[in-house]
């Protein structure tokens, strides 16, 4: 009787189930020898060589041994390229620092020389608020976080005979129809060529259609005299700052509520034709214009309000949304305010109001419908109160 030989593909199996078998008590093995180091119970004893090293007693008059540096490698490394702006940050985060917290800017940083005064020096220099610019109010749009930036106001508070902050307080309303995101990221100060972030991180999520406030911090050289807030990383725009001592221009200028226009709200009048055929050979539609108002935002902004009436004559729904209708203000296209998407079945009708921001004074407004197939006309100067 023929014995069988056991094949290749076995023979391979069972090695390999040896060769697993041995991997896996040696890891059973180091295991243990780690929880049993960790519990103290062995590798306790004299230790490493240079553990032995540093608890030598020197010999009478001579010199104890140097500490045994046990840093690693990248730790060497990040001490060796330590600046002193890394020692200024370190030192203005302990207590009883002169400004706990807070950053100094790597770009705006100069060295102290031997006779500077130290922080601890007298300060000759008063705090201000910052003279504010003309325009205060600027857009955000990238089709995501669409939104108004407002400038509310600044001051600048000196910190150390070398360095001044600034402190600038801001509104953002967004108007995107998603949930956005506004970072310290977004925003940089540029002083000459140097872009300086901001001396605190943020991350501010922001529901649709709903406004957040809060405060940008940046380290700056003292007696500064210019500056620019930028946003976006490419420089979607700026807002010059003047940072100079000047009360009286300062009192006169700084005096800014973004709740108190200074204007009061008016109806438009409306033309006297009121319902407008949106010709559509699939779903023909009538338009009408309900009421206009034109309310005050900022003293830098008007909202424009149309209530409006969409009437479905066709035999299939009509649909109606945020991209068939603009308002032409003066010359300038500008989008409604809000997104939205509304069908209207044949025979039904739907009433809606659509808000427009604009900037104050607008004289002439034309509401355009359907790629310029339908043009309203409103008489904004005429309705406006003397």
């Amino acid at each position: 009787m023929a014995v069988s030989r056991p094949t290749l593909w076995q023979r391979t199996s069972r090695g390999l189930k040896v060769v697993g078998g041995i991997v896996a008590l040696l890891t059973a093995i180091a295991a243990l020898i780690k929880v049993l180091h960790e519990v103290g119970w062995i590798g306790s004893g004299a230790g490493t060589k240079d553990e032995r090293a540093e608890h030598v007693t020197p010999a009478e008059g001579t010199a104890p041994p140097e500490p045994v540096d046990r840093s690693t490698t990248h730790e060497r490394l990040v001490n060796q390229k330590r600046s002193p702006v890394d020692d200024a940050r370190k030192a203005s985060t302990q207590p009883g620092s002169a400004r706990p917290n807070a950053a100094v800017s790597v770009s705006n940083f100069s060295a102290p020389s031997a006779s500077a005064p130290t922080a601890s020096a007298r300060i000759d220099r008063p705090a201000f608020t910052v003279r504010m610019p003309a325009k205060r109010e600027y857009t955000t749009g990238n089709g995501i976080n669409d939104g108004r930036f407002m400038l509310l106001g600044a001051t600048l508070e000196p910190q150390t005979p070398e360095s001044d902050l600034l402190k600038v307080q801001w509104r953002f309303i967004s108007r995107s129809p998603y949930k956005m995101e506004l970072r310290s990221s977004d925003f940089a100060l540029r002083v000459n060529n140097d872009l300086l972030k901001p001396e605190h991180f943020f991350i501010h999520s922001i529901p649709s259609r709903e406004s957040r406030e809060g405060e940008l911090d940046f380290v700056l050289n003292a007696k500064t005299p210019k500056a620019a807030l930028r946003y976006g990383p490419m420089g979607i725009w700026e807002i010059p700052l003047e940072l100079v001592v000047e009360p009286e221009a300062i009192e006169a200028a700084s005096v800014w509520d973004p709740e108190k226009p200074g204007r009061e709200p008016f109806d438009v009048s409306l033309p006297a034709k009121k319902e407008y055929a949106v010709s559509n050979a699939m779903s023909p539609a009538a338009f009408t214009v309900l009421r206009a108002k034109v309310t005050p935002q900022t003293p830098e902004s008007d909202e424009i309000s149309i209530q409006w009436r969409m009437t479905a004559r066709g035999t299939y729904p009509t649909d109606f949304d945020n991209y068939k209708i603009w308002l032409n203000a003066d010359g300038k296209k500008i989008p409604p305010e809000q997104s939205f998407t509304h069908r209207v079945s044949p025979g039904d009708t739907r009433d809606g109001e659509i808000a427009f921001i604009t900037e104050p004074g607008v004289r002439k407004a034309t509401i355009v419908l359907y790629q310029s197939t339908v043009e309203i006309p409103l008489d904004v100067a005429a309705s406006r109160r003397p």
